[in-house]
């Protein structure tokens, strides 16, 4: 009988050592667990930290022109060049003002080359109101501003001096006839001659 109290202790002694062992081993799984999740956590934010610390060091490339390309417009390549014949030379808010009196019809766009209505007006022998394609110049115009703007241009430096309307493909029509499509591109920037100027200016000053 003794022997049995005897080897029954063991066991319940031996019973108790391998649950503490388990709760032990248990405990260290999660030290661990935690111990990953926290380096996960560091390395992530290191990471968007290197992330965040390239994107201040990429610079943003200085440009001293705004471009804007306008494909496969729904107006006519002649209305867009006789528009562009209005708004070239011209500084960007003023062009964006002669295209919103077109659109209101306080101004027209002269039409010489056309075999157009007469136009009573101070140098003006034909013209129109071509509203469509002004409204289409006027989103163009708005977006070109916006990216001089971005590019940090003197808006009352540059000019734009290149305004091109070229033709595009035109789909056809139920009845056969087809539809007008024109692209059209438009460049603001600093007039070629104002350059002129300013080189011959410093080499004066010197």
């Amino acid at each position: 009988m003794a022997e049995l109290k005897s080897t029954g202790k063991s066991e319940k002694a031996i019973e108790e050592t391998k649950k503490m062992e388990n709760e032990k081993l248990i405990e260290t799984v999660e030290q661990k667990s935690t111990e990953n999740k926290i380096e996960k956590k560091t390395t992530q934010g290191t990471k968007v930290e290197t992330k965040k610390e390239e994107k201040q060091k990429v610079q943003k490339v200085k440009k001293d022109y705004a471009l804007v390309n306008g494909r496969d417009l729904p107006l006519s390549s002649k209305d867009g060049s006789h528009i562009c014949d209005m708004i070239r030379y011209k500084k960007i808010d003023k062009a964006i003002e002669m295209i919103e009196n077109v659109i209101v019809k306080k101004q027209i766009v002269e039409m010489r080359n056309r075999e157009v209505g007469h136009k009573h007006g101070k140098g003006i022998m034909g013209g129109r109101y071509p509203i469509d394609a002004s409204k289409e110049f006027r989103v163009l115009l708005k977006n070109l501003k916006a990216t001089a703007i971005y590019h940090e241009l003197d808006l009352d430096k540059v000019v734009l001096i290149e305004c091109v309307s070229n033709k595009a493909s035109r789909p056809y029509k139920r009845g056969g006839s087809r539809m007008k499509r024109a692209h059209l591109t438009l460049r603001l920037g600093i007039n070629p001659r104002q350059k002129i100027k300013e080189k011959q200016n410093k080499e004066n000053k010197k």
